[in-house]
């Protein structure tokens, strides 16, 4: 969305200039592969957009563009902007923020100038960072105020998908319904403080709206040039202001447009606009997702969420009587949480599940929680929790890099005979943690195992770890990992709880 956002902003000001996007993950392309398509043409200006997982190929990219074309090259995205100070080794210029205006601003002095790379007018423009001679530990940093944000979001074109070529090869089914759905934004920015998430880095609390008339035509241009009628709203809070969702269900229902659409939002919001859910049912919402975390109070506390289990509990009864799928997002392995927590969500979830025949709310695993750059998180972590994080490339929520310590310590107490089976919750990580080999897997069941046989209602859960460690020979990464995956595993089935702290 970001390079679409930003093609569509230069290409409106400048309909000369010839813009291409190469999306090497969608297309599952190699580093060869990438490097093959940049040299078949010569390239003015190259941008890479990236996260933080994604910054490894992103500096080892840059590097083969440096030594090999003539391109001015400019970073941009979510890394750059929390930390600038990693991309200016490897770029011209690293773009902070919101990038439409100042990346059209350097587009602007390339195309109507002689060009050099450290042009004294590149060098004045708000929101940028470089250095003056790029990979030189020893060349200082120079960040550029900030620009301000857009005031207007109305003034930015819709995104360019012409340019990605067979839209369908970004298809996720739809949430509830199934089949292609179209990614839109409707707001940029969230006024909240989750100590986990990096928006509030990115946007700094400032919420920025389109106005509704303005979504719905994206809607309709996507209708008539894609055929598409399912959308899925990426903002952080949808149904945070209560006019604008108003307005936009109207608009949507004065069009007489036939659509399905989902998206984001908090629990406390369903509760507050509860009135409002008929009117997004009738405008076609099929779905709101909810982020409910954890279900252990002192996690909520502790990841300053601002919302508690009955909240959560509350806006799934609200969404169920509107005939509104309740969606969830939650996390694994959050600051706070503990064995009796993981139960509690399980619990939670099953009776979603089981008020909805037709509509199933998300019990998978979910993600797996993760300090990212810059945030409160990654600050307070080492004192919550254990970090395995080596590499950049980790900070992605498909890799376990944190386990708190209220679970290390906590002590499982077995209340079934039968556990469960370690395989059949293995079906469920797979679909969160994607790097695993068949080494890993054998040796998680091995773990699951074994540890059900050491459950004493003596030992913690480190404790535990330390013993299977020794006993398969596994390092303390992965002992950590099994041995705490199984344990969120038992507990979910009901088969242990926490060792009572008075006895």
């Amino acid at each position: 969305m970001n390079l679409l956002y930003l093609s569509a902003y230069v290409m409106d000001k400048f309909p000369d200039v010839n813009i291409e996007i190469l999306d090497g993950q969608i297309k599952n392309l190699c580093f060869e592969d990438m490097c093959t398509k940049i040299m078949k043409k010569r390239w003015d200006i190259i941008g890479i957009g990236y996260w933080t997982a994604q910054a490894p190929i992103a500096f080892n990219l840059s590097k083969f563009i440096k030594e090999n074309t003539d391109a001015l090259l400019i970073h941009g995205g979510v890394h750059p902007t929390v930390c600038p100070e990693d991309a200016v080794n490897y770029c011209d210029y690293a773009v902070m923020y919101e990038g439409e205006e100042t990346f059209c601003e350097i587009v602007k002095i390339v195309r109507d100038s002689r060009f050099v790379v450290r042009d004294p007018e590149l060098e004045k423009i708000k929101g940028i960072a470089y250095k003056s001679e790029i990979r030189n530990p020893k060349s200082e940093i120079t960040i550029n105020p900030p620009r301000n944000y857009i005031k207007d979001l109305d003034t930015i074109s819709f995104p360019k998908w012409e340019l990605v070529g067979d839209i369908t090869m970004y298809n996720s089914p739809m949430h509830v319904t199934g089949g292609l759905r179209l990614p839109l934004i409707g707001s940029r920015g969230c006024p909240y403080t989750c100590t986990f998430c990096s928006s509030p880095l990115m946007w700094e609390r400032k919420v920025r709206w389109r106005k509704p008339e303005n979504i719905v035509d994206e809607m309709e241009e996507a209708i008539k040039k894609f055929n598409i009628n399912q959308f899925h709203f990426w903002d952080d809070n949808l149904m945070m202001k209560k006019g604008h969702i108003i307005e936009l269900c109207n608009e949507i229902i004065r069009r007489g447009l036939k659509v399905n659409w989902c998206g984001l939002t908090r629990a406390s919001h369903v509760t507050k606009h509860k009135d409002v859910l008929p009117l997004m049912k009738e405008s076609g919402c099929v779905g709101m997702e909810i982020g409910i975390e954890s279900f252990t109070e002192d996690s909520t506390e502790l990841v300053r969420k601002g919302e508690g289990t009955g909240e959560m509990a509350e806006a799934s009864m609200e969404l169920e009587r509107a005939g509104i799928a309740p969606l969830y997002t939650h996390m694994l392995f959050n600051p706070g949480e503990t064995i009796n927590g993981y139960y509690q969500k399980q619990v939670f979830l099953n009776e979603v599940n089981s008020k909805n025949t037709a509509f199933l709310a998300d019990s998978r695993l979910g993600q797996a929680s993760t300090p990212h750059r810059k945030t409160d998180f990654e600050r307070e972590a080492k004192d919550l929790g254990e970090v395995f994080i080596d590499d950049l490339s980790n900070y992605i929520h498909q890799r376990i890099n944190f386990i708190p310590f209220s679970l290390l310590n906590d002590v499982p107490v077995k209340i079934k005979e039968n556990r469960g089976s370690p395989i059949k919750f293995l079906e469920v990580i797979l679909q969160a943690i994607f790097d695993w080999t068949e080494d890993m897997i054998d040796n998680y069941v091995q773990t699951a195992n074994l540890l059900w046989d050491k459950i004493d209602g003596k030992k913690n859960v480190r404790e535990l770890s330390e013993e299977i460690k020794g006993l398969l020979k596994l390092n303390n990464y992965h002992s950590k990992i099994f041995v705490s995956l199984a344990i969120v595993g038992f507990a979910r089935e009901g088969a242990i709880r926490s060792r009572d702290k008075n006895h």
